[in-house]
């Protein structure tokens, strides 16, 4: 308990580092600043936020879609205002093999064309000694093709009332739906299945058709889902009634703004929330790794003599040579010590004993005599009895002295 107490800051510390760490790269998955409008990392009144919690508070445990098309084949995606027309064949198909989409458009904000001048327009004369200007370009706004024209709808901007027809199915989820409730879009063009469940037969506002195995609900006002538009009217209770009545897993679209799942390990603890738990086993492995490291022993008080440092492992190995090695095997040993040294000192190339011995005769004659006289103790103790490893030590040092002399 004494030493949970002494190690206490210690932890309080890496908690707080573990925390440091963990919280901005738990936020980088949930600002809202650098996402497109519709999705629903976005806080402000374009975005989806505010549904995306509800449902999460109401225990549906929604998800964020980061690829063309979800994982589970039977799930509903809501796809609102998507910005990007990549992966949107892959959509289709998942939708016909079961999927529910929701779709909820909107066109965006028209570019209006500089109206050109009286002074800019052919049939005015210019006055004299001006230069005519030339007519500026009409600018209009291109997009790509969207999801809605591979599902064979067209949008039309234009307020249309978005009245709750009576042979709709939604007639018993939404009784009190407001007749004075109208959208800023409607659907133009619809495919020929497609029932009207809000709106008027010219101007549709919400469409549902079955698409192969699937279903897809096109909602012509985005609006109505955003975090400014949700709380209105009866706005709400529509939504939650298209999410939860098939009883499917949800799913929020992120990849058409631009969000494409990114491999890392940071990126899949922060989506499966194991961030705090990440960083929590590490400051436990670290406080671990410092209780488990040996204390430094004290230091020897002054004026006392200090034993003598051995190393251990040198001397375990010194024992296991005396009880292992034989005499004849430490005299092959020393001998050969003797030839690879003497052939390093003459060149590193590989002589025979007879050659080195001329070698090093002609660079050093006295050297010579005493090579000769080593190796006829070797061969001396070689033909003799055994001779133990204790008394071969001191031919081991006068091997070793020679070979430092010739070096």
């Amino acid at each position: 308990m004494r030493r949970l107490l002494a190690s206490l800051p210690l932890l309080l510390v890496l908690a707080a580092v573990a925390l440091a760490v963990a919280l901005p790269l738990l936020l980088a998955y949930e600002r809202g600043r650098a996402y497109g409008p519709g999705s629903s990392q976005r806080s402000d009144a374009d975005g989806l936020r505010a549904l995306y919690l509800l449902l999460e508070e109401g225990g549906e445990r929604p998800r964020r879609l980061h690829r063309p098309a979800p994982e589970q084949p039977r799930a509903l995606l809501v796809c609102a205002r998507p910005q990007l027309a990549e992966g949107d064949g892959q959509l289709v198909e998942w939708v016909q093999q079961g999927g529910v989409l929701l779709l909820a458009e909107e066109l965006p904000a028209a570019v209006p064309s500089p109206s050109p001048s009286p002074s800019a327009s052919p049939s005015a004369s210019p006055s004299p000694g001006s230069k005519r200007r030339r007519a500026l370009p009409s600018f209009e706004f291109h997009e790509p093709a969207p999801l809605r024209h591979l599902l064979g709808l067209q949008l039309q901007r234009g307020s249309a009332p978005a009245a709750l027809p009576p042979e709709s199915r939604l007639s018993a989820a939404l009784p009190g739906w407001p007749e004075e409730e109208s959208a800023r879009h409607y659907w133009l063009g619809r495919p020929k299945q497609a029932q009207v469940l809000l709106g008027s037969e010219q101007r549709p506002v919400l469409l549902e058709w079955r698409l192969g195995a699937g279903r897809v609900l096109a909602l012509s006002d985005a609006a109505w889902l955003g975090n400014a538009g949700l709380p209105r009217g009866q706005r709400l209770a529509l939504a939650l009634a298209l999410l939860r009545e098939p009883g499917l897993p949800v799913w929020f679209d992120e990849y058409r703004h631009g969000l494409v799942e990114e491999p890392g390990l940071a990126y899949v603890l922060a989506r499966y929330g194991l961030l705090p738990t990440a960083f929590a086993l590490l400051a436990l492995l670290a406080l671990l790794a410092w209780h488990t490291t040996p204390a430094e022993a004290p230091a020897a008080p002054g004026g006392v003599e200090r034993a003598p440092v051995r190393d251990s492992l040198v001397e375990a190995r010194a024992g296991l040579y005396a009880q292992t090695l034989k005499g004849r095997e430490a005299l092959r040993l020393i001998e050969h010590d003797l030839h690879q040294g003497l052939v390093r000192a003459l060149g590193g190339r590989p002589l025979s004993w007879d050659e080195a011995a001329r070698r090093l005769e002609a660079r050093r004659p006295a050297l010579g005599q005493r090579l000769a006289a080593l190796r006829r103790e070797i061969e001396g103790e070689r033909r003799g009895a055994p001779t133990p490893l204790p008394a071969l030590l001191p031919l081991a040092r006068r091997v070793a002295q020679f070979l430092q002399e010739v070096r």
